[in-house]
């Protein structure tokens, strides 16, 4: 395992990220502005990691690179698709439940734990950026999956985004890749950061194992797919039929 306190260097970025974060959403009234900061929290501990290594493989600069494209194109999807519009239902909801403290819980229960949710993914990329002597077969299957991870949510959110500007709030899509799955934008989402795991193994990274587990957890249970499917079915009648015949995150031939 290798020395892991080079880890602790990013954690002053993050927390200042987050505070910066916060103070936005408290001029803004909007706490929504995290999800473009994830990128960013990601994208700063991966560079903090390759300024702090001691040398700068082949596989640190893949990995910067695969970072940065997708940081780049979450942070310009998740800005433009939220640019005026009110705060997103799952951060109205929180905001309605804790009330009068929502400012000063918030900087805890949103924005410092998406900081510290970053840093323990990011355990991944810190081990692949550790010196290695060359590029692996494992780097480059791992950077085609980082790859077809990042086209499949690009898609997937370019169909939602014009779906969305054609059809009525209660309207459903069920085609294109949402054909096959309810979520393929969070399938790609795990697909990018179980490739990052397997960047890491070159280097003697299989106890960054919680880090897309983790990732896959928040995606499937807490923060993502269970999350955002709450009350749907009242909100969109047809999705009912929609769940019954798509599968929720594996791309799968729709039933019946």
């Amino acid at each position: 395992m290798p020395d892991v306190f080079p880890m602790l260097t990013a954690i002053p970025y993050l927390v200042g990220l987050a505070l910066i974060a916060w103070f936005i959403s408290l001029k803004t009234m909007n706490a929504a502005v995290v999800d473009a900061f994830w990128p960013l929290f990601l994208s700063t501990a991966t560079l903090i990691y390759v300024l702090e290594a001691p040398q700068i493989t082949p596989a640190a600069w893949l990995v910067l690179a695969l970072v940065g494209l997708w940081a780049t194109r979450l942070f310009v999807h998740v800005t433009t698709r939220s640019w005026g519009e009110p705060e997103d239902q799952r951060y109205a909801e929180i905001r309605a439940r804790w009330g009068s403290k929502f400012a000063l819980k918030s900087l805890l229960g949103i924005f410092g734990l998406q900081a510290a949710l970053a840093w323990l993914i990011s355990s991944s990329l810190f081990v692949a950026i550790s010196p290695t002597p060359n590029l692996t077969p494992v780097h480059l299957v791992a950077a085609s999956i980082w790859l077809f991870g990042l086209m499949f949510e690009t898609v997937a959110d370019i169909q939602l985004r014009r779906f969305k500007a054609s059809n009525t709030p209660d309207a459903v899509l069920d085609t294109g890749l949402w054909r096959y799955c309810r979520h393929p934008n969070y399938f790609g989402e795990c697909c990018v950061w179980w490739s990052a795991y397997l960047l890491a193994l070159p280097s003697g990274g299989w106890w960054t194992l919680l880090s897309p587990l983790l990732l896959t957890y928040c995606i499937l249970h807490f923060s993502g797919i269970r999350r955002m499917e709450t009350g749907i079915t009242q909100r969109r009648p047809d999705y009912a039929r929609y769940i019954r015949r798509t599968s929720a995150f594996l791309p799968l031939p729709p039933r019946g």
